[in-house]
């Protein structure tokens, strides 16, 4: 046995932990994944806990059947097929008390080694009607429409921060329709502060797709677009629509720090289009490009 087999064991015993962040790369003692599981299945009482390892799904499996007082989880989405990536995902319905769920899309040291799959948003996760954050870096946009959103929206009446993103792997990850922010605004209306989704722009926008009476968000603050890119001709037509889901309050976008020459630059002038339609919000002319940056928003995942 490893030292680290025999401290967790011993302090199974006498410690009881609230809060346990594991972050392991990918070469670790053969039995020191045992020894973490066993150990987590001695904290009943853990109220927060990131995994960000390598582990059995059977094994996650068993430490969040003994943990019954769990707000918030991180997991890894990371593996070798869609059923695996599936499987691990539904283990969040055994946590019906979540406040905040981090999805990530990567497990230290394997980013590379294992393919990623993305996937629809398990329907388990509805059962979690605490929830007031969901990060997630695992779920296939496409299959967003207008009616999960509003079924997400009755299911996560507390939700106030919500990030919904392809994997960074995807050089062009796909989006939604911009269309579509009106069925968050209907859906998450009343609690929402910050929202991050990609959007693609190419996706025609219609009036069809307006709901007869436009909802609008009352209390959103942010709008993350991530690595969305926005062309000229998208601008106008873009802040219109967001006035037309924010009303006079406006709202702050922000992409991803990373991104090709010029891109912040044309936000910041979409968020000067939104001040001057919402004269209530937006981010203004005289603000600071470097405002623009997400600040944490949406990279925090594991803080």
């Amino acid at each position: 046995m490893t030292n680290a087999f025999l401290e967790l064991r011993e302090m199974a015993g006498v410690v009881k932990l609230h809060t346990l962040h594991i972050n392991l790369p990918e070469r670790q003692p053969t039995d020191l994944p045992r020894a973490l599981m066993a150990f987590l299945c001695s904290q009943p009482s853990i109220r927060s806990l990131r995994l960000c390892l390598e582990l059995e799904i059977s094994s996650i499996r068993e430490a969040l059947t003994n943990i019954t007082s769990l707000k918030t989880l991180l997991i890894p989405a990371r593996r070798p097929g869609p059923a695996e990536c599936r499987e691990i995902l539904d283990l969040v319905q055994l946590c019906p008390d979540l406040e905040e769920l981090f999805v990530i899309d990567y497990i230290f040291g394997v980013f590379h080694r294992i393919p990623f799959s993305l996937l629809s948003l398990p329907h388990s996760w509805l059962g979690c009607h605490g929830l007031k954050m969901l990060k997630c870096r695992a779920v296939d946009l496409l299959t967003l429409t207008p009616e999960i959103v509003h079924e997400m929206g009755e299911a996560w009446p507390r939700m106030e921060i919500l990030q919904l993103f392809n994997s960074r792997e995807l050089n062009q990850p796909e989006g939604i329709a911009s269309w579509l922010l009106h069925s968050f605004a209907g859906a998450f209306s009343a609690t929402l502060l910050h929202l991050g989704v990609t959007i693609n722009f190419t996706l025609a926008q219609t009036e069809s797709h307006h709901p007869p009476t436009a909802s609008r968000f009352t209390k959103l603050e942010t709008l993350h677009v991530g690595s969305s890119r926005i062309e000229l001709q998208d601008m106008q037509p873009f802040a219109e629509l967001l006035s037309a889901c924010t009303g006079s309050r406006g709202v702050h976008v922000v992409c991803d720090p990373i991104m090709f020459e010029g891109l912040h630059e044309r936000y910041w002038r979409l968020n000067t289009m939104v001040a001057d339609l919402c004269p209530n919000g937006g981010l203004g002319a005289e603000r600071d490009i470097d405002e623009m940056r997400p600040n944490g928003f949406e990279d925090d995942w594991t803080a």
